[in-house]
């Protein structure tokens, strides 16, 4: 069952705890605070369910007569609102208005960081209309709570103060970059701890399966696009990068992968023949956001290698 708590106005934890409200499957215990206490928060968990468009359990509990809303953003007149009140009677459109993305700020769009909820706040209306209690809801997925953050950089020197942003970079402008993520079903150990050097990071010798893989094409643009991974799940993981070849398929890019103050380290260090860049989190029951800066450079000493004999050219993604 969720967890509940008394809160202030603002949605920040009473101290110290005078009532223990609690969820049961009959309801809500409000420990006596009825007619005391008018905001709570209320702390949900799912399991592999879709957060960016959700609803809450609200309506086949509210008392007879009551209604319910949601306190929204509305981003075009940078104002807050009261969407609609609802209840079970309500129509479908109505209804709709209590849902939103419990996976970021809904008013700064911000990913929530380490241990931090975002928090959505609802109003019931009692029956007379003028008695009024707020919810602040927190939803988590227990399983796919992940968010993978990528930063694409060129690179015009070895060093890391050469990089700037590749969307604003007029040497990598136009260029398409290819990331595939991996979550990897492997031998090694899924119970350890997330570290942050690579160093740490448990070995595995055997990929069983793959958990699922996602790709996302980045276009070095300098338009106003936002690129996004769906939330995923902790485990072991591959990055791999994929670049604009030469027209014999030579490579003229390289790249690295830097996580924290560490570069990641190749996942062909791990099993023989695997691409991209080696990643472990461990497990969680709240939210994580990890970034990444993907550094490309041009490599020194490309290769002019055609192949031998008759061949065809080819048109691809990167061209």
């Amino acid at each position: 069952y969720p967890d509940m708590y008394v809160t202030d106005e603002y949605g920040v934890l009473k101290e110290p705890v005078v009532y223990d409200p609690v969820v049961y499957f009959g309801g809500i215990d409000y420990d006596d605070s009825k007619g005391i206490e008018s905001y709570y928060q209320i702390d949900g968990y799912v399991s592999s369910l879709p957060l960016y468009d959700y609803t809450p359990l609200f309506l086949d509990y509210l008392p007879y007569g009551a209604t319910i809303s949601r306190y929204a953003y509305d981003h075009d007149l940078t104002t807050w609102y009261w969407t609609t009140e609802v209840n079970a009677n309500s129509s479908s459109e109505d209804k709709a208005t209590l849902s939103t993305d419990f996976t970021v700020d809904p008013e700064t769009g911000a990913e929530p960081i380490d241990d931090s909820l975002v928090k959505i706040e609802y109003r019931v209306t009692a029956e007379d209309g003028q008695t009024m209690v707020y919810y602040y809801i927190t939803v988590v997925d227990v399983e796919y709570n992940l968010s993978l953050v990528f930063d694409i950089y060129y690179c015009t020197g070895p060093g890391d103060e050469t990089c700037t942003l590749a969307s604003d970079s007029l040497d990598f402008d136009d260029e398409l970059v290819i990331l595939t993520v991996k979550n990897l079903d492997t031998d090694g150990d899924d119970t350890a701890s997330s570290e942050e050097n690579p160093a740490n990071f448990p070995s595995f010798t055997t990929v069983n399966g793959l958990n699922n893989n996602s790709t996302q094409f980045f276009y070095t643009s300098n338009a106003e696009y936002f690129y996004k991974f769906g939330r995923n799940r902790s485990g072991f993981y591959t990055f791999d990068v994929e670049l604009k070849l030469d027209q014999y398929l030579n490579d003229i890019y390289t790249y690295e992968i830097k996580y924290g103050d560490y570069y990641l380290n190749d996942a062909s260090d791990e099993v023989a023949g695997l691409s991209g860049k080696y990643f472990y989190i461990g497990g969680s029951v709240t939210m994580r956001t990890r970034f990444f800066s993907v550094y490309i450079r041009d490599v020194s000493s490309p290769s002019t290698d055609a192949p031998f004999g008759l061949f065809d050219f080819f048109k691809s993604w990167f061209y």
